[in-house]
């Protein structure tokens, strides 16, 4: 994807997230640097384009190129944690293999 249409991609994926949040474009300032749906925001833009971490950090407003790669980091960490956890005990089912000498 070259440059320009990353771009393109970024700014409307960041217009898409202000509009499902009920948000204009001062409410990003509005919020704390680690605020939840503005790393969310982040996420989005780093798995779904190829714009550099430090133009998401300008876009999104998360502070210097550091601070934000170490708190959208600690979201994503916390997100997949969660997820985990969420899954119920049994979520993987155990299968008896294929051609099995074992009768039930």
């Amino acid at each position: 994807m070259h440059r320009a249409s990353a771009e393109a991609k970024a700014k409307r994926i960041i217009g898409e997230e202000l509009r499902r949040q009920g948000w204009k474009e001062a409410d990003i300032l509005a919020r704390r640097k680690n605020d939840p749906l503005r790393l969310e925001l982040a996420a989005r833009l780093r798995r779904e384009t190829t714009v550099s971490m430090k133009g998401i950090a300008e876009r999104v407003r998360l502070g210097s190129l550091k601070a934000a790669n170490l708190n959208l980091h600690d979201y994503v960490s916390r997100s997949a944690a969660r997820r985990t956890a969420e899954r119920p005990f049994f979520y993987f089912q155990v299968r008896k293999p294929r051609g099995s000498i074992l009768k039930a």
